[in-house]
């Protein structure tokens, strides 16, 4: 049990996050259907209004957000059919700007993905960034910027969401969807600090706890969650994979394999800890709390999909 609290207590994540203080670029391309507000056509005041809610709930991580161009396109093939689909690629390869630690933005229409299934918004992870640099960036439903039409998704919060997707953060949800017993088994959202959660929230269910078996409630305020955007008020976080992210896309081949390998490293010294842990215990596992400050990006994973409340969430 030393062994355990010993390595716990040494991969507990770090308080002071001014050192990590980045501020990163960002392209707007706004996509719409002709050049009215109901087309999509966003005026730059609701550009910059997304800029401050993403500043205001980045801001204890480190990260700040400044404008480095908004370009506006009429595509109406474009903007009604931006999910993962030919559209999409079209309008990426055409409109993305910038390196590996460079933000793009792309509000649309009517989002759906493969299924048919209507989607607030889509983004990539860091790790796809190799693979598919054109790819890289967040969708967004043109309404769910602050002041837009989509309520009670209209203050902003989709995109919050969404960048921190594409920062490297899963949902709260994320490792317990679909598990064994009870739904709370798993890491969650690989972040120590966040209760476990069963599956996804929707409006603002107060004190809501789909892991009573776990401390803590449902992390219902936490923005990677999918609750309303007023519900989503949570600012503060200690999430080190939204620092390492902008690092993460500009380190170098080598660079990135030692970091994974020091990573692997400290993920069995981890499973050693907590198996000991258990075998001195009364056999209540508690492997759904990684304790380190992050887990590397998914290599595996490409994209995470926001859905509408009343559909099933899909991450790949």
């Amino acid at each position: 049990m030393a062994a355990a609290e010993d390595y716990f207590d040494a991969h507990k994540p770090g308080s002071d996050m001014s050192a990590f203080a980045t501020s990163l670029n960002v392209y707007w391309h706004v996509i719409s259907s002709d050049n009215t507000l109901e087309g999509g056509n966003i005026p730059d005041s609701q550009i910059i209004a997304s800029l401050k809610v993403l500043d205001e709930d980045y801001a204890s991580s480190g990260l700040s957000y400044r404008i480095a161009g908004v370009d506006r396109t009429v595509n109406t093939d474009w903007f009604q059919n931006a999910g993962p689909n030919r559209q999409q690629t079209e309008m990426k390869h055409a409109m993305r700007k910038g390196g590996p630690a460079d933000l793009n933005i792309y509000s649309v229409g009517p989002i759906k993905d493969i299924r048919g299934d209507e989607l607030l918004g889509f983004a990539t992870f860091p790790s796809s960034y190799a693979r598919n640099p054109q790819n890289d960036g967040v969708v967004i439903l043109y309404s769910t910027v602050p002041g837009g039409s989509e309520a009670p998704f209209n203050l902003g919060k989709t995109l919050t969401h969404e960048v921190g997707h594409w920062a490297g953060l899963y949902h709260t949800f994320e490792d317990h969807m679909g598990g064994k017993g009870s739904g709370c088994e798993g890491f969650g959202d690989y972040v120590a600090d966040t209760p476990a959660e069963a599956s996804a929230a929707s409006g603002c269910p107060t004190n809501r706890d789909t892991c009573a078996i776990m401390p803590g409630t449902d992390p219902i305020h936490n923005f990677m969650d999918y609750s309303d955007d007023a519900c989503m008020d949570q600012t503060e976080t200690t999430r080190q994979s939204v620092l390492a992210a902008p690092k993460w896309r500009e380190l170098s081949d080598g660079e990135k394999k030692s970091f994974l390998a020091q990573a692997e490293r400290e993920k069995l010294e981890y499973e050693a800890a907590r198996k000991e842990y258990e075998e001195r215990t009364t056999g209540v596992s508690n492997s759904n709390h990684y304790t380190g400050g992050y887990m590397p990006m998914p290599s595996g994973s490409s994209h995470s999909w926001h859905y509408t409340p009343g559909t099933f969430l899909t991450t790949f």
